[in-house]
């Protein structure tokens, strides 16, 4: 890895910080270049705990900075498109019945009551 790559990740990692959904601190390793271009970095953020994704682009000269808004944009519609949506429908069982009005008042007046505590919810 170059120098110059070795920068633009310790300033991506600076800046991203911790993951947004579990808030793990981001490593070195965490960040995969997709493309490089002179004036304009793509990248991808993944957290290994819980996968979750962020798309960075890094942009040198600040005229390519729409263009790299757009390469992230589309990016995003291609991962959510292919791999989250395919994830997603892997856990979704057709036989179940669609909810109710009933299921919903039943859940209202469980959280009018519900205290926060899901341990002693769970373990019940």
């Amino acid at each position: 890895m170059d120098s110059q790559e070795n920068r633009i990740r310790r300033i991506v990692l600076e800046r991203i910080g911790t993951c947004r959904v579990c808030h793990r601190q981001h490593q070195g390793g965490d960040v995969r270049v997709i493309s490089q271009q002179p004036d304009k970095w793509t990248m991808v953020v993944e957290c290994p705990d819980c996968h979750s994704r962020s798309f960075v682009a890094a942009v040198v000269d600040e005229r390519h900075a729409e263009e790299a808004r757009e390469d992230l944009r589309r990016l995003a519609d291609e991962q959510i498109g292919r791999d989250d949506v395919e994830e997603f429908t892997e856990y979704v069982d057709e036989e179940l019945e669609p909810i109710s009005e009933a299921d919903v008042a039943e859940m209202a007046s469980f959280l009018e009551t519900f205290n926060g505590d899901f341990k002693s919810l769970f373990n019940s």
